[in-house]
């Protein structure tokens, strides 16, 4: 009987091996030109429902010098900005193209800062946001004005009433070398959980130069029909020239302070809030905004055979989303010419293996990195 009991169980696990990749989700073919702008298909299966796709904005549409504009982002617009004289296109960096925007944060209106922001049609609890962040080499870090310590929110979601933020929550760097996820009302622990990837060891208000790193921010409340407090995820990662792709955080969490907070979520900032900070410029580009029950998936195109060997990574934005076809837009970022892999990541938060295909054109990306010489093929 023992030995029957045995052959059961080694019988369902065997069968679980088997069944198990039907379920997840697979690329079996990508077709049409993988260049910036242009329209790719990829098919294959599971991959669920498709993210509400709020923006995608690479700073390309304006000029060297002016302040930013609302209606320039290839895909969406922004609602509005604060202190515009205080932001800019500027060339001095940029991960993508030769533009980025760049925030002055010193010497800007009292009890203003310079901001960009895009509300919701409705409001929402989960979201996901990926961005390309730099301090300028030399620059010291935002926020940190040597008096009150340090505070720069970095992205910023909350409501839009302008006035008391009561579904606050933010990224935020408190210039020790480590960040939070944080806000004034916003029930999560306050506490350290990665170290800051933009200070030194020796001075933590001192930026490390010129170096580019992609944050990815991920944010899922409880559904709307269980009302359950403590129900929530956040998971971040990071990316790296020389650290590739990694996830920093990943954990269970209450992101409601109650249950009747639910929906109360409807504004993105970026460079949400900055003390006064002498010589400090923190850039953004390409910025991806999305929200809703889908917010996680997405499509996302890397340098490397493996997600986290990926040292690069760009989105390709969907404008058609099925089970087994993806139609998404390419944003080449700095992918140069040549081999790059098609990773699709359902809502869940589960990743196909990467699909190879060529990149067919070349974006000039002075602030760019190299992509590695060899790679393996997986498909």
């Amino acid at each position: 009987m023992r030995h029957l009991n045995y052959m059961i169980v080694f019988l369902i696990l065997f069968l679980l091996l088997i069944i198990s990749p039907v379920f997840a989700q697979t690329i079996t073919g990508v077709s049409g030109t993988a260049s910036n702008g242009q329209n790719i298909t990829i098919t294959g299966s599971n991959f669920g429902g498709g993210p509400n796709v709020l923006l995608f904005d690479d700073f390309e549409g304006g000029m060297n010098g002016n302040q930013l504009s609302l209606d320039r982002a290839p895909l969406g617009e922004w609602d509005s900005i604060t202190s515009a004289a205080w932001t800019s296109y500027s060339n001095a960096n940029a991960i993508s193209g030769s533009l980025a925007a760049r925030f002055d944060s010193y010497d800007y209106p009292s009890n203003q800062h310079p901001v960009i922001y895009v509300d919701t049609p409705v409001g929402f609890n989960t979201f996901y946001v990926s961005w390309w962040g730099l301090i300028p080499t030399g620059d010291r870090i935002p926020g940190c004005d040597g008096y009150g310590g340090c505070n720069w929110k970095t992205v910023w979601i909350a409501d839009n009433t302008g006035g008391v933020i009561d579904a606050d929550l933010t990224i935020n760097s408190n210039g020790t070398r480590s960040w939070q996820i944080f806000g004034n009302d916003y029930p999560g622990v306050y506490s350290p959980y990665f170290k800051d990837p933009w200070t030194t060891n020796n001075d933590p208000s001192i930026g490390v130069p010129g170096v580019w790193h992609r944050f990815q921010f991920y944010v899922e409340s409880e559904s709307p029909d269980a009302h359950q407090e403590n129900g929530g995820y956040e998971r971040v990662w990071l990316t790296t020239a020389a650290g590739g792709t990694r996830m920093l955080k990943n954990r269970a969490v209450q992101t409601l302070n109650s249950p009747e907070d639910y929906g109360k979520r409807w504004r993105f900032y970026v460079n949400g809030y900055v003390r006064n900070t002498p010589d400090s410029h923190p850039t953004f580009d390409d910025v991806y905004i999305a929200y809703g029950e889908n917010a996680q998936a997405r499509v996302e195109i890397g340098n490397a055979s493996t997600y986290n060997g990926c040292s690069s990574l760009t989105m390709c934005t969907p404008t058609s989303w099925s089970t087994s076809s993806i139609i998404c837009t390419v944003r080449q970022g700095n992918l140069r010419a040549g081999d790059a892999w098609v990773y699709v990541t359902n809502a869940a938060g589960n990743r196909s293996l990467g699909y190879r295909i060529t990149i067919d054109g070349t974006m000039a990306s002075p602030g760019g990195l190299s992509t590695p010489a060899a790679f393996k093929l997986v498909q």
